[in-house]
């Protein structure tokens, strides 16, 4: 019973963050800049990896 409470305390502080941080989004209007994001569709685009430093 004792992991089974663990567990239930995990799911709720889990919870209160993750309220927590949509809260915050809202307030700092970052809903708005992540649907501009999601609206570039970087996926689609020609990256160059090596102006990236990526190898």
């Amino acid at each position: 019973m004792v992991n089974e409470d663990k567990r239930q305390a995990w799911v709720l502080d889990q919870l209160a963050k993750s309220e927590l941080f949509h809260q915050k989004l809202h307030e700092w209007e970052m809903l708005e800049i992540a649907d501009k994001i999601e609206e570039a569709k970087g996926e689609t685009w020609e990256w160059n990896l090596q102006n990236l430093g990526i190898s």
